[in-house]
């Protein structure tokens, strides 16, 4: 049994030998929206770099007949020489990899990237200090920067990344972080696609703009929000993606100054973000340091106004003395002052509110404003904010008297009036703006109602797709149930019953859509209607069916599990035991186990996986 397979024959230039564990290759985690990538060894006796340990990742959206644009996109990434970036070796056509050392000629229609293998743990496996974590914040600006800087005939106006999250980034064994990953990379100058890994996007991007550098930048931010925090930004703006890490990194000094220095990379409006990400860089090092340059440029200012200030003074007590003395002379000619008392009133440096907390809101006429203005009731607490559009939507945000966001007023000329928190707003517009302006309406839809459910915590929003989105009063990731879905869900009892919550975005896999909650899966297999990514449902569609899988059913289909064919992959079948099930526990995402034939076998393992609802936890498995 061959232990390796390999991307043509042994007489193919360009051919590389990936391992086998347990009879299959392994894709390293974390490969990206588009591909997958492996560890590999250069297999040409004839090539100077043969032997060499690579990354080579097969692209999932590349067609054969465009590998010389691929070719001339990446030429930019194979000069580069820095330790914080990895180096792209080329691009080539070949086979799946297979273990056939004479396939035709039609079998030559994948595409891969080969680059240099970059040891290490990736980011998002590293449990960072604050310390750390600032310093491989700082390095991996100045990498994009590096990539935003380059200058070549194929690039003039840089590289764009498109892809920045803590699993395309790795770690060196000193430390140095190194960007990965360039399946989505761009010349600035390009016209490009839409892409991006949910949950990572910026702003624009989500809301289905092509992102420039601003969104990289937005990127940097997001790694920097995710080592700091734990979780990538909400995309609700500077303001409060300032305060949750400056409240992370306390007591470090400089938390607040810290965060909203980083917060600044996450501001809604691209135009609002640093351009200089090496500047920012440095003064990231500076406040991590305990030092900030601010702090001294606004301590000048202060003084030297406190010395203007005082000499005005000086001069305003010489002018009331002068206006107040007498003008008869001493028996010597000279004049006398009499003795006087000028006194001197402090301006107030009581703060002051910078929003104006009693002016009505200044919404369009039309039936939207109108359902707004009905709905809003002033307060001593509240103030008026920006009154903007989302697709169809206007939205009045509202203010504290600190001008924070807390809540918005949203309706349409069809939907009611509905307050929503910044948090469950956040949440919404996430789910919303991954469709396009076309389909908000049948994708998600528009907020109707909110109701709170004090059994489990947990907010409920309405849609007028009939869908709802659900999650934590608290405002952590909410998730959206799908009108196709919601009705199985909440026959089986909804957030309390044997499903209970959604704990994932919407998969969407060829026709198939997934939605994972707590304690099991539902399918949805659509019949028509459907396009886009494996992370979400671009519009409704009416022919479909729902079910609810059953583990003990899919088991007893199965039968005995050694030997079965459990999954096909580029036309090769995989067959699997009960070792090698096991082998892949660790890499699960989401499992548990069922007990069947007197054995107790993982289920729901990436890749090949048949049962659905998870039931106990992995202690539970461990101890059968």
């Amino acid at each position: 049994m061959t232990d390796h397979l390999h991307t043509g024959p042994t007489d193919r230039p360009r051919r590389y030998r990936v391992p086998l564990d347990a009879g299959r290759p392994v894709p390293e985690p974390g490969g990206g929206v588009d591909g997958m990538v492996y560890r590999a060894v250069v297999d040409d006796p004839d090539a100077p770099d043969h032997g060499d340990v690579v990354a080579l990742k097969l692209l999932l959206t590349v067609a054969p007949q465009d590998i010389d644009v691929l070719d001339k996109r990446l030429e930019p990434l194979r000069t580069l020489d820095d330790p914080r970036v990895m180096r792209v070796r080329g691009s080539f056509v070949g086979t799946a990899l297979t273990d056939d050392d004479r396939p035709e000629p039609d079998d030559f229609d994948v595409c891969y990237v080969v680059a240099d293998w970059v040891e290490g743990r990736r980011l998002s496996d590293v449990s960072p200090t604050p310390d750390g974590s600032l310093r491989w914040a700082s390095e991996i600006a100045r990498a994009v920067a590096l990539l935003h800087r380059i200058d070549a005939p194929e690039a003039p106006a840089g590289m764009l990344h498109r892809d920045l999250k803590t699993t395309n980034v790795r770690l060196r064994a000193d430390g140095t972080p190194v960007l990965v990953d360039y399946g989505l990379a761009r010349p600035d100058h390009e016209d490009a696609s839409v892409v991006g890994t949910p949950g990572w996007l910026a702003p624009e991007v989500a809301a289905g703009r092509a992102g420039g550098k601003p969104a990289d930048v937005y990127g940097v931010g997001a790694i920097a929000h995710d080592l700091l925090t734990g979780t990538p930004p909400r995309r609700d703006g500077a303001v409060l993606a300032a305060r949750r890490v400056g409240d992370s990194l306390r007591p470090f000094p400089l938390a607040d100054e810290i965060g909203r220095h980083i917060g600044a990379l996450l501001a809604l409006d691209p135009d609002d973000r640093p351009t200089d990400l090496e500047r920012w860089a440095d003064h990231l090092d500076l406040l991590a340091s305990g030092k900030d340059p601010g702090r001294r440029r606004r301590l000048t200012a202060r003084l030297v106004g406190a010395g203007a200030l005082a000499l005005l003074a000086i001069v305003g007590i010489w002018l009331a003395v002068a206006a107040t003395e007498p003008t008869g002379t001493s028996a010597s000619g000279t004049k006398n002052s009499a003795a006087t008392t000028t006194s001197v009133t402090a301006t107030s440096t009581a703060p002051r509110s910078t929003w104006d907390c009693n002016r009505e809101p200044a919404l369009p006429e039309g039936a939207a404003g109108d359902l707004i203005r009905g709905a809003y009731r002033p307060s001593n607490d509240t103030c008026v904010g920006a009154v903007d559009t989302f697709e169809a939507a206007t939205v009045l945000t509202l203010l504290d008297v600190e001008g924070e966001p807390v809540s918005v007023i949203l309706a349409t000329a069809d939907t009611p009036a509905v307050r929503l928190t910044s948090a469950q707003y956040a949440s919404y517009r996430e789910i919303a703006g991954r469709s396009s302006s076309a389909n908000t309406a049948n994708y998600g839809g528009y907020p109707t109602s909110v109701r709170a459910d004090d059994a489990t915590g947990y907010d409920i929003i309405e849609l007028s797709s009939g869908g709802v989105i659900a999650g934590p009063h608290a405002g952590a990731q909410s998730f959206w149930v799908p009108r196709q879905v919601r009705a199985l869900w909440e026959s089986r009892g909804g957030l309390t019953g044997d499903l209970g919550a959604p704990t994932s975005p919407v998969q969407l896999t060829g026709p198939t859509l997934r939605l994972e909650f707590e304690r099991g899966y539902m399918e949805v297999e659509a019949k028509a209607g459907l396009a886009g990514t494996a992370e979400w449902l671009p519009f409704s569609f009416e022919d479909a069916t729902v079910t609810l899988v059953d583990p003990a059913a899919e088991l007893a289909k199965l039968g005995d599990v050694a030997d079965r064919v459990l999954r096909q992959s580029n036309g090769s079948s995989w067959y699997v035991d009960e070792d090698l099930v096991r082998h892949w526990i660790p890499d699960a995402p989401t499992w548990g186990c069922v007990q069947a034939n007197d054995k107790v076998l993982p289920v729901n393992v990436p890749g090949y996986a048949v049962a659905a609802l998870k039931l106990g936890d992995r202690a539970w498995c461990e101890t059968k």
